[in-house]
């Protein structure tokens, strides 16, 4: 490695009136050598998602505080992910499924990372959105990734004016009422086995 800065260092002296970002630090052996290092190297299996381990982890300790906010509020795994499969039954009967883009326009909160796994185990890709960002950004994003929902608290509503016709209330009844789906939970899988919004 020091003899690869210390390449680069000549190389820049050679080379001063070009830009430093187009000096080579490796010589043709060494890059070769690195590429066919990597290209030999294997990948690890890929393991289970952060989400299938809180899910595991709720299983095994349901009690344990899962969550808690500066103010103090807290949450055990029990109730995240009870919260999470209610959430995320009421977003697939709205349509989201896979490749549906869901913006998710909410203080960091416990709420916030409710909706970011809610929006992943219905299949969903997330876009998460800091509501102290100009509301023309915001709407942009909104635009530019075409999502096709953006969740809103109390404190966000109606913060999009452009976009007011997809904004869905996590406080709303429909969510707040809402039951546990049936049947077991599945976590959907993207084309290369990898989860869409991770």
């Amino acid at each position: 490695l020091l003899a690869d800065y210390r390449r680069l260092l000549t190389n820049i002296n050679l080379s001063l009136d070009d830009s430093p970002y187009t000096v080579p630090m490796l010589d043709e052996s060494r890059c070769a050598q690195l590429t066919v290092d990597e290209s030999r190297r294997e990948l690890p299996p890929a393991g289970r998602s952060a989400v299938e381990r809180i899910f595991e982890r709720a299983s095994a300790t349901p009690r344990a505080t899962a969550l808690r906010e500066l103010t103090g509020l807290e949450i055990s795994y029990a109730e995240l992910t009870g919260r999470v499969r209610r959430l995320s039954g009421v977003l697939r009967a709205r349509g989201v499924e896979r490749g549906v883009v869901v913006g998710v326009l909410l203080p960091r909160s416990i709420d916030a990372v409710v909706s970011l796994l809610a929006v992943h185990v219905a299949g969903g890709a997330f876009i998460p959105l800091d509501p102290a960002a100009p509301r023309q950004r915001l709407e942009f994003i909104v635009r530019d990734s075409g999502a096709k929902a953006v969740l809103v608290c109390g404190e966000t509503h109606g913060r999009l004016e452009s976009a007011q016709e997809i904004e869905f209330d996590i406080e709303s009844p429909a969510v707040t009422r809402a039951q546990d789906p049936p049947g077991p939970l599945a976590f959907p899988l993207g084309p290369e086995g990898q989860h869409p919004a991770l």
